[in-house]
C-alpha cells in the first residue's frame, strides 16, 4: 500500500487532551512516520480513514536539510510502486 522507509513509535506523550470543553490528563503514541513530500497526501487519508478519533492529530514537519544520500533513499523508496500487469 504505502511506502515509507521509516516508522516507529517515539514513547508515550502525556498532554492534556480537552475534547468537547472537557479537560484531563491523557497518554497517547505518537508515531514518526518518514515520507517524501509528494506521498504525504496519500498517507494522511490512509491514517485519518482508518484511525479511532475523529480528528487524529496528522502533521507534516519539513526536512530542510540532510545527508543527501539518505534524502535520495528516502525518494526512491517511497516511489510509488509499479502498477500490476
Amino acid at each position: 500500500m504505502h511506502r515509507r522507509p521509516g516508522a516507529g513509535p517515539t514513547g508515550i506523550a502525556r498532554s492534556w487532551l480537552r475534547p468537547a470543553s472537557r479537560r484531563w490528563p491523557g497518554e497517547e503514541w505518537q508515531l514518526l512516520l518518514k515520507t517524501h513530500p509528494d506521498r504525504f497526501t496519500e498517507l494522511e487519508a490512509h491514517l485519518v480513514a482508518h484511525h479511532p478519533w475523529k480528528n487524529p492529530e496528522v502533521f507534516a514537519v519539513a526536512a530542510v536539510a540532510g545527508a543527501e544520500a539518505y534524502l535520495g533513499w528516502v525518494a526512491a523508496t517511497t516511489s510509488p510502486l509499479p502498477a500490476a500487469e
